[in-house]
Parts: C-alpha cells; sequence; structure tokens
C-alpha cells in the first residue's frame, strides 16, 4: 500500500516458515531499539527513528492486530512494519535495523510499495 505519509515494509519467510509468538517475542525483545507496547506490538525507542511492527499470522493476504492477548503457541508467519516518511526520519537506519530482524528470523525485508509503484521490492541485507 502507497502512503505520502508512511513507508510500509514487511518481514516474511518465502519457504512458509512459522514462529510462535512466544518465539516471536523473544526474538525481537533482543533488540534494544525496539520497545513492547503488545503481546507482539512493538515500536521505536525514544532515540530512534518512528516505527510500529506487529507479529502476526496472515492468512489469504490479511491479518488483524488487536489488543486481545493470543495463546503463545499462536502462529506468527508475517511482520508488520510501518514508518514515517517525514524528512528527518532516517529510512536508510530503520532499514539496516529490519534487516537485522529479518536475519535473525531467516526471513527476507520487503518493501510493499515504492514512490514508482513497485510493489513487494526485497530490500538486500548488502546494507548490513
Amino acid at each position: 500500500m502507497w502512503s505520502p505519509i508512511y513507508t510500509y515494509y514487511y518481514i516474511k519467510s518465502d519457504s512458509g516458515e512459522i514462529f510462535d509468538i512466544k518465539a516471536s517475542v523473544i526474538i525481537m525483545l533482543q533488540f534494544p531499539e525496539l520497545e513492547q507496547v503488545g503481546q507482539a506490538t512493538f515500536q521505536n525507542v525514544e532515540s530512534f527513528p518512528w516505527f510500529s511492527l506487529s507479529a502476526v499470522c496472515e492468512t489469504n493476504g490479511g491479518y488483524s492486530v488487536s489488543d486481545v492477548e493470543l495463546p503463545e503457541n499462536s502462529p506468527v508467519n508475517l511482520i508488520s512494519i510501518v514508518c514515517s516518511k517525514k524528512n528527518e526520519v532516517d529510512l536508510e537506519k530503520c532499514e539496516v535495523l529490519f534487516l537485522e530482524l529479518a536475519q535473525r528470523f531467516g526471513w527476507k525485508l520487503y518493501l510493499e510499495e515504492d514512490d514508482f509503484g513497485n510493489e513487494d521490492f526485497e530490500i538486500k541485507a548488502s546494507k548490513i
């Protein structure tokens, strides 16, 4: 989805690998740039550019995020990320973090859509 205000990324496996919520949260808690704000929802720490991410289970291209607690063994097959497009936001700094997170999961980082209409663009790990 393209937006003039936000940049959307996602992290997922290209082989269909699934983690559960508990394992996903354990991985994400290892990153000091992430602050947990919900069961499987994180945001940037104050000293880092603004973003919000959620570990979800995508089914047929759709998912939802809510405040309802899910069992710890609930599946996670996608990490949805939204960042600000404001000029002062360092998206490259965010992408390096997201690439490291994708690497930790053994998954890939994708940009949902760029400003030129290209969709599902894989961000390569050369930035790390």
